[in-house]
C-alpha cells in the first residue's frame, strides 16, 4: 500500500510526523515546571533559591513539630507565585485544626526571615495519611489479664470445704 503512493505524499507524511513530534517536545519544554523560585530581587541582580531546598526546607520544618510523622511537599509556580502543596502524614491523636495555623506561621517565617523570600504564594496542607501512636498504652478494661498462681485452675472441681 506504501508502495502505491507517490513520493511525495510520502515525503509529506514524514514532514508533518517530524514536525508534530518537535512541537510536542517544544511544548512539554516550555510546559516544564521551573527548578528554581525568584527569592527577592536587589539593585544589582536577583536571588533564586531551588525549588528541591525550598522542599527540603519546609519538610524540616513541618517534621519539626510532634504532630507530624512525615511531610511531603511539592513547590511550583503559577503566575509568578510561589504554590506550596503539602502531603502531611499525622499521628492519630494529632488535632489539625489546632496546629495548622501554627504550622502556617513557622513555615512562612522560615520562607521569609531565614531565606529572605518577599512572596510566599499559597499554601495547601493536604492530609495524606493518619498513622497510629506508637505510645498509646490500650484502655484498663481491654487489657489482658493475667492469672493469679495460687487460684486453682477453672475447670477444677470444687472440693468438698468449698460447697
Amino acid at each position: 500500500m506504501i508502495a502505491a503512493l507517490p513520493d511525495t505524499y510520502l515525503t509529506v507524511v514524514i514532514f508533518a510526523l517530524c514536525t508534530a513530534f518537535f512541537l510536542v517536545l517544544l511544548w512539554s519544554m516550555i510546559r516544564r515546571p521551573r527548578s528554581r523560585v525568584t527569592a527577592f530581587k536587589a539593585d544589582n541582580g536577583s536571588v533564586t533559591i531551588a525549588r528541591k531546598a525550598l522542599e527540603d526546607v519546609v519538610a524540616r520544618t513541618c517534621e519539626s513539630f510532634p504532630e507530624i510523622v512525615r511531610a511531603k511537599v511539592m513547590v511550583g509556580t503559577a503566575a509568578g507565585r510561589m504554590q506550596t502543596r503539602i502531603h502531611l502524614h499525622l499521628k492519630e491523636s494529632a488535632r489539625i485544626r489546632d496546629f495548622s495555623d501554627r504550622l502556617r506561621r513557622q513555615i512562612t517565617e522560615v520562607l521569609t526571615q531565614n531565606l529572605g523570600m518577599e512572596e510566599i504564594g499559597s499554601m495547601e496542607l493536604i492530609v495524606a495519611g493518619i498513622a497510629p501512636d506508637r505510645k498509646k498504652t490500650p484502655p484498663p478494661d481491654t487489657e489482658l489479664k493475667r492469672p493469679d498462681p495460687a487460684a486453682p485452675p477453672p475447670d477444677a472441681d470444687p472440693g468438698p470445704n468449698d460447697r
